[in-house]
């Protein structure tokens, strides 16, 4: 087995990380890759561990600079990280992140061991470290979507970027771990009743405002009667305090409705599949995603997905097919749409159809995993 080490600044759980732990999974299943994970302790390390990852807990995050910078923050810290990748016997470094990428400088000036990147199409690229590392070094770049290839081939040459989206446990294709009843239950949502489901961090670029807008639209039109729309998720750890009031806001905005009392709040669960499985639709009213974790998820899992044509979300879903896109900030589509989807249910069982065989021909995390590992092995 070819032992990679995968480094990432992440504390917290979001897509990107969710479907870090599924590839890191799916390499462990393959006996192809042994991988250990190299983060800050946090909740992704805590789950990574649950999942019977290899984890090594480092601090690894923003850099600073200047004189007392460089002497008691950058040098400790990309030593500390340089000893424990020898120390691990580490034949591959695999870097999730800008950040993680400026903490892996001995590596990239020895060119030992071989270095890969994923990018997102975002991070801090601005410093002049983090622009010499790509401008100067001649490791493969994994985009997770075309937009993101796109940002990256600004930054390196285009024969150093991969197109290499994420992947989806293929648990999602099976029956929830417990029955819908049990969930609404466990959640305190009212039973027989449709569900309009965002599942994701609370942050204005998330679009949580544009969808309430949206269902009161549609409610005081006289249309989703009978559906209740429920928020998923929460700030996340480690987020500034824009994230804090946009929350508020959004809570505040559903309490001023005459609606509220069919509006929910409720924290990031670990059972999503489970939580999944209580939603008619999955809205997606984001301004920007770099990939879209939660449609690949929500797709795999049977539920007809509506979002927005931002990023990686329009490499995903086929419109019309598996799923339907409309534009960002279109309140009066996410209206008419959302009760197409909520009242025609033979539209529905198409798209979920279509979406299932999308997620099963596209994103199986072996495929992901053989795929690197072919680059890799280019390496050593």
């Amino acid at each position: 087995m070819t032992r990679v080490a995968y480094v990432t600044d992440a504390v917290g759980m979001g897509g990107g990380e969710t479907s870090l732990l599924y590839h890191l999974e799916a390499c462990i299943a393959s006996g192809l890759i042994d991988p250990v994970l190299i983060c800050p302790e946090g909740d992704l390390a805590t789950t990574a561990r649950q999942r019977r990852v290899e984890v090594c807990t480092l601090e690894i995050c923003a850099l600073r600079y200047g004189v007392r910078g460089i002497i008691f923050d950058f040098l400790p810290k990309i030593l500390s990280l340089y000893r424990t990748i020898r120390s691990l016997r580490i034949q591959v470094v695999h870097a999730e992140s800008v950040i993680a990428l400026c903490h892996l400088l001995p590596e990239l000036l020895i060119m030992s061991p071989p270095l890969f990147m994923t990018w997102h199409g975002f991070g801090n690229v601005n410093n002049r470290l983090a622009a010499w590392l790509f401008r100067k070094n001649q490791f493969k770049v994994f985009a997770v979507s075309r937009s993101a290839a796109e940002s990256a081939v600004s930054l390196v040459p285009s024969d150093r970027v991969v197109h290499l989206p994420l992947v989806v446990h293929p648990s999602f294709l099976e029956s929830p771990p417990r029955g819908r009843e049990e969930m609404l239950n466990e959640l305190h949502l009212p039973a027989f009743r449709p569900v309009i489901l965002q599942l994701a961090r609370f942050q204005e670029i998330k679009g949580q405002l544009t969808l309430l807008s949206a269902y009161v639209q549609a409610r005081d039109a006289g249309r989703l009667r009978d559906a209740i729309l429920l928020f998923v998720g929460g700030v996340l750890p480690g987020s500034d305090q824009a994230a804090s009031d946009y929350f508020e806001r959004v809570k505040q905005a559903a309490k001023a409705s005459k609606y509220a009392s069919d509006i929910f709040f409720v924290s990031f669960q670990s059972d999503v599949v489970s939580v999944l499985k209580l939603a008619s639709l999955l809205v997606i009213p984001s301004r920007y995603e770099s990939f879209g974790m939660v449609a690949i998820e929500a797709m795999a899992a049977g539920i007809p997905v509506l979002a927005t044509k931002s990023g990686g979300l329009t490499d995903i879903i086929s419109q019309g097919n598996d799923g339907i896109l409309i534009d960002v900030n279109n309140t009066a589509e996410f209206c008419e749409q959302m009760d197409r989807l909520i009242s025609d249910s033979a539209l529905a069982r198409t798209l979920v159809q279509n979406a299932q065989q999308t997620v099963r021909k596209r994103y199986m995390p072996r495929t992901r995993v053989e795929t690197l590992l072919s680059y890799y092995k280019e390496r050593l």
